[in-house]
């Protein structure tokens, strides 16, 4: 039988497309439509090549002509589905593949589409649902089985989420990607050493993954390999220059490197907003809001964190304290998994809706219609941030706050929240794009922990040794800081050092080695695990004197050690990561213990180990210092703020 000509056609066009030539594809396409016009066939095929060349509209309409000819090939409404999932039409996405599973309900590739973009719109139990039923079809399906990993991981079911990947990759030892989203979920896990392992699989692979160089930098600073992270994120940059989330890793990265100082930050901070940011801030619609300068403002909180997280806890006394007859309040929430933190701050607030799922654009449309006054960016540089929803400028107030210790770089965020002892006046103004607004006493709030465990004898008096700690992120430790630690441990005869770290063994052994290289005996040096709230809280029962590391301080774990009744020792530096101890212990009228030199530093550290009587009493008096100042007034917090918000709308309208 002679194969008519348009077939034919269609077919060369077929083995073109798969081979990879897609121009010479499209010819023949075109030459079938040339021939029969109106093809059903090569309408679709032409509708492939133009999704598959990120050109979905033309993919969109010439699929849809196709679907006119033919309603009934299930490949049609699939491959339309693929081309309204790559603009973002979620409801058309997946309106599609359910007409494509209505036609041939055991179409395995259609359902596993429709979990991709359940799971884009953030409903990860509907995504495993598709998942798992395109793998009762076709067991061997790998993107299924490792997307169903990520669908978990999302879900909290890291362990089962881990299976999924590992069971991918057993079916296609080559597939990069079950090996990077395996690396993914280890990470989650603490298992940083595994992780890298995994990303380097993937570059091993293919050098060219972007992704999976900034996982592997994620990887590499949580391993406190900050030098090789940096290189990283600067690789994933260089490869991708439109990578926004890589570049402000870089960013985030770049400040536990104590060779950057505030002018070079600045203008690694200015290059990402001039390329990310500012081209969308100079196409955002101007604001048109009432001027009333008496009615009730609408303020807006963004953050991925407000669960059990740090930023979350400092943001509770805010919250709670909100005057809600003269403020409305919104949190605008990327959680994926919400926990008892997360209700707690919802009862708080006026509205609560979720971003999961929505694009940078979809979320400022969202904010731009709620007519928000004033929205805050409570995350910066940091993971999962939305700093490209705030170029576009949805409010015509915008404010950085908690989440990140320097300036955005961005000209669409108008202020930032610090205090004096931070940024004293004149110091860092210039560093920032944001005009800063120093709070009265201190610019956050602590909310002392439900279940704090009783503060304890002094432990120097039983154990007859000073027991020095950190309790800090091991990324934080410079070797600057282990060269002072060592020191004072030589000063202080018989004391020990406890070190809270991640990492495991691997972690262990590589700090014990540069101690040792220092002189110090690996006896005298504990490390601890990572554990729950109430058990870490009760490790501070054996510590007596707590050592802030540098340039980048603690902020958590220094309140934490405040209210355990634990002094903290501090080097102030130049920079806000740098004075964030200056300003949490002159705030409890520990200033003291905040020195500008290395050499005060351990001068101060040593003098409070040789006068226990003096710790002694420290300890005993820390907590009710501490609930008497500002660290833990949240009404006085809180009406500084409202206070602020309310002078800048005023600005913001002419007043």
């Amino acid at each position: 039988m002679t194969v008519p000509p348009v077939d034919h056609l269609i077919q060369s066009g077929l083995d073109c497309h798969q081979a990879g030539d897609l121009a010479r594809a499209e010819q023949f396409y075109h030459q079938a439509l040339h021939l029969v016009p109106g093809h059903h066939e090569a309408l679709h095929l032409l509708g492939v090549l133009a999704h598959q060349q990120d050109q979905h509209e033309t993919a969109i309409n010439l699929i849809n002509q196709a679907i006119a000819k033919h309603p009934t090939d299930p490949r049609y409404h699939n491959n339309l589905g693929e081309a309204y999932r790559g603009i973002g039409r979620f409801p058309e996405a997946q309106a599609s593949y359910h007409e494509a599973i209505r036609l041939e309900p055991d179409y395995a590739d259609a359902i596993y589409n429709l979990g991709n973009v359940q799971l884009q719109q953030g409903r990860f139990a509907q995504a495993v649902d598709s998942y798992q039923r395109a793998i009762g079809l076709e067991d061997h399906h790998v993107e299924a089985w490792t997307n169903m990993g990520v669908a978990l991981l999302a879900m909290g079911q890291t362990q089962q989420a881990i299976r999924h990947h590992e069971q991918a990759i057993r079916l296609n030892p080559l597939y990069v990607q079950a090996h990077n989203n395996l690396g993914v979920a280890l990470l989650r896990t603490g298992a940083a050493a595994e992780a890298i392992g995994c990303f380097e699989t993937v570059l091993r692979l293919d050098s060219g993954v972007v992704e999976a160089r900034n996982n592997l930098g994620k990887a590499l600073l949580e391993s406190a390999r900050v030098p090789e992270a940096i290189t990283s994120f600067r690789e994933a940059v260089r490869l991708d220059p439109d990578f926004a989330e890589a570049h402000s890793n870089l960013l985030f990265t770049l400040h536990y490197d104590p060779s950057w100082d505030n002018q070079a930050l600045w203008q690694e901070h200015r290059e990402w907003a001039d390329r990310h940011a500012q081209p969308l801030t100079r196409a955002a619609h101007p604001h048109h809001r009432d001027q009333d300068r008496s009615r009730k403002l609408r303020v807006g909180y963004v953050s991925p964190d407000l669960r059990d997280h740090a930023v979350a806890f400092f943001l509770e006394p805010l919250l709670s304290n909100h005057d809600r007859s003269r403020f409305t309040i919104t949190c605008y929430s990327d959680v994926t998994q919400p926990d008892e933190t997360t209700r707690r701050l919802h009862d708080y607030t006026d509205g609560w809706k979720s971003l999961v799922g929505l694009s940078d654009e979809d979320a400022a449309e969202l904010i731009r219609r709620d007519e928000v006054d004033v929205l805050v960016d409570l995350s910066g540089h940091t993971a999962e941030n939305r700093l490209l929803m705030f170029a576009r400028r949805p409010a015509p107030v915008q404010v950085s706050y908690l989440g990140y210790p320097y300036t955005t770089g961005m000209t669409a965020m108008g202020y930032r929240f610090t205090d004096a002892h931070l940024d004293p006046v004149g110091m860092t103004d210039r560093y920032y794009t944001e005009q800063l607004v120093r709070l009265d006493g201190c610019f956050l709030c602590y909310r002392p922990p439900d279940d704090s465990p009783p503060i304890n004898e002094l432990p120097a008096l039983t154990k007859g040794y000073v027991t020095f700690a950190s309790f800090n992120g091991a990324y934080k430790i410079t070797e600057a800081a282990v060269d002072a630690w060592s020191r004072l441990l030589a000063m202080v005869p018989g004391s020990r050092l406890n070190m809270l770290i991640g990492g495991g063994q691997a972690m262990a052994q590589r700090f014990t080695a540069m101690f040792c290289e220092r002189g110090v005996d690996p006896g005298r040096i504990t490390f601890l695990s990572k554990r729950k709230r109430g058990a870490y809280l009760r490790l501070f029962h054996d510590i007596d004197i707590a050592l802030d590391p540098f340039p980048y301080n603690g902020q958590t774990t220094t309140c934490d050690c405040l209210w355990m009744g634990v002094p903290v020792v501090s080097l102030a530096g130049g920079s806000h990561v740098s004075r964030m101890g200056v300003s949490l212990l002159s705030n409890v009228g520990l200033n003291g213990l905040a020195s500008d030199t290395v050499d005060g530093y351990l001068q101060v550290a040593a003098s409070l180990a040789c006068d226990l009587p003096r710790l002694s009493q420290t300890r005993s008096s820390l907590r009710q210092k501490m609930s008497s100042s500002a660290l833990t007034d949240g009404q006085r917090l809180t009406t500084d703020i409202e206070k602020a918000y309310r002078d800048m709308c005023n600005r913001s309208n002419g007043a």
